[in-house]
């Protein structure tokens, strides 16, 4: 039993190295169109769950491989309802060619979500679209670079049955955090 253990654990190794889907021949997150969203933020922002304030950090992770977004929005209590909050994660990997083309989501709501990411040059812009899913809701999310170290944040929704019908769920702007803010 050992020996097929030790057989079968060779083959998976050698299957690897000798594939096109290497560790070694993975490429690491480069370009400076993604550094205006890296670091930490602090932010505010209304739409359809009403206003809220919050915090993002987007940093760089597995020695460059992905960018992880860690998301916290606070939405104070209103007319009887109670305080809320929504935390969710979005990390963006390399696609088989080596672009940063693909993200997933995941939200303490129990949303995932699977996105194709652009970047559009002339608006300075980083664009997440959800992929089209029959009877499902499409999603964008889009951060646009402002002047000031600041961005502005859109989220759209689209209904099933037009996927090309964005309108505005929530919007916000977000600000680098400086250093006496926290972020909790």
């Amino acid at each position: 039993m050992r020996k097929t253990v030790v057989i079968v654990c060779s083959f998976i190794v050698l299957t690897f190295m000798g594939s096109n889907h290497s560790f070694a021949q993975q490429k690491v997150v480069t370009g400076p169109e993604w550094n205006f969203v890296l670091g930490d933020w602090v932010g505010e922002g209304s739409g359809k769950p009403g206003e809220g304030t919050g915090w993002f950090t987007f940093n760089k992770d597995l020695g460059g491989n992905i960018l992880v977004r860690k998301n916290h929005t606070l939405f104070p209590a209103t007319n009887g309802k109670a305080e809320t909050s929504h935390d969710d994660l979005l990390v963006v990997y390399l696609d088989n060619a080596g672009a940063l083309t693909k993200a997933i989501y995941f939200d303490n709501e129990g949303h995932v979500i699977n996105y194709t990411v652009s970047f559009n040059q002339t608006e300075k812009s980083l664009i997440f679209t959800s992929d089209i899913q029959q009877n499902m809701p499409r999603f964008r999310l889009t951060y646009k670079a402002l002047e000031n170290n600041m961005l502005n944040i859109d989220f759209e929704f689209a209904p099933p049955n037009h996927p090309e019908a964005f309108s505005k769920y929530i919007s916000g702007k977000a600000h680098r955090k400086t250093a006496t803010e926290k972020l909790n």
